[in-house]
């Protein structure tokens, strides 16, 4: 094992002086000490960061720009779920499509397939012609084709509430304070596809939590009944009772005996 150096033989003078220089040496690189509160905003129009300073180009080693171009722009789906659509520009960076081949997507309301573009070879809803679909008579409807994607929320079709007050049960996961889920249901489907590992450790603290409580329960209920028999008075004990001699039955001659007894004192009176 190799020697290491102990509490004794280090000297603090040292090392604190050894410190000391080295923050001030790190004081000066501006990569080092990042200014956490400002607010350095949309960087693709230029600006600095921790003493770098940004400047857009138009194109490989062209001539700097006074602004940045845009990469994309905001959109709604036909549900009204909010996303960003890719901008194309040319080799001189001057011209976009305006993301056209996402605005030219379109959606059926029948079968409620999109994403397809409708052309010379697709003039109709591929799935509702591949299953000659009776309700639109086989994708030839064009009522039933709308856009995919619209410019403005007030626009789209079918708005449908994507939140609601349930909150992910992982405290890191962003689904959580106005962003959650309408019904618990939504949130265990989450909890399995995203947070898998996360989820089987919860439920197994629930269930041994859910035996913890079992057996308390079982306690309190067995001390409740202990108690009960201790309060409860003793019950009378069982007096044994003498048996009476059954009556003597008389004979035919002490009856006529006793009969006669009985009409000689009648007599004598």
């Amino acid at each position: 094992m190799p020697r290491l150096l102990t509490e004794a033989e280090l000297d603090p003078v040292s090392e604190q002086v050894d410190a000391t220089l080295t923050a001030e040496e790190e004081k000066g690189i501006p990569w080092l000490n990042p200014d956490k509160g400002a607010a350095h905003g949309d960087l693709s129009t230029g600006g600095s960061v921790n003493g770098v300073k940004v400047t857009p180009y138009s194109g490989w080693g062209g001539t700097p720009l006074e602004r940045g171009r845009p990469v994309g722009r905001r959109a709604w789906d036909v549900f009204g779920t909010e996303s960003v659509l890719a901008l194309k520009w040319n080799p001189d960076g001057d011209v976009h499509d305006g993301a056209r081949s996402y605005l030219q997507k379109r959606h059926c309301t029948c079968c409620h397939f999109g994403g397809f573009r409708l052309g010379p070879k697709l003039r109709g809803c591929p799935q509702c012609i591949k299953n000659n679909c009776a309700r639109c008579a086989g994708g030839t409807v064009r009522a039933n084709i709308i856009p995919q994607f619209y410019l403005r929320e007030t626009d789209v079709p079918f708005p449908v509430k994507r939140y609601g007050s349930v909150d992910c049960f992982l405290p890191l996961c962003p689904r959580r304070e106005g962003v959650g889920f309408k019904t618990q249901e939504e949130m265990i489907l989450h909890a399995r596809a995203k947070h898998r590992g996360e989820w089987e450790a919860h439920l197994q603290v629930a269930a041994l939590g859910r035996v913890e409580e079992v057996t308390s329960m079982r306690e309190e209920l067995a001390f409740m009944r202990r108690r009960m028999e201790q309060l409860q008075p003793p019950a009378p004990q069982a007096v044994a009772v003498a048996e009476q001699p059954a009556p003597h039955k008389l004979t035919p001659r002490e009856v006529s005996l006793k009969a006669w007894e009985t009409r000689r004192k009648r007599q004598s009176t």
